[in-house]
């Protein structure tokens, strides 16, 4: 998982971390085993890279990026 998200650093993903928990944003890269994702408004998330279930590059239409319910 961390290789994957390694190649899409820089980019915008999707990141479901199952049970119905997703997030989106640009990925700003990994550290200590924790995903960096900053969404809309500058809010920064840190994500357990053990708990995501999958990721996806994220689509550019214009959708809301943070909670996906």
């Amino acid at each position: 998982m961390e290789k994957k998200l390694a190649e899409l650093k820089g980019k915008r993903i999707e990141v479901n971390c199952g049970n119905g928990v997703a997030f989106a944003g640009e990925n700003l890269g990994l550290e200590d085993g924790m995903l960096s994702l900053e969404c809309e408004g500058a809010k920064r998330l840190f994500i357990d890279t053990a708990k995501i279930v999958v990721i996806s590059e994220a689509s550019d239409t214009g959708g809301k990026p943070g909670f996906i319910a």
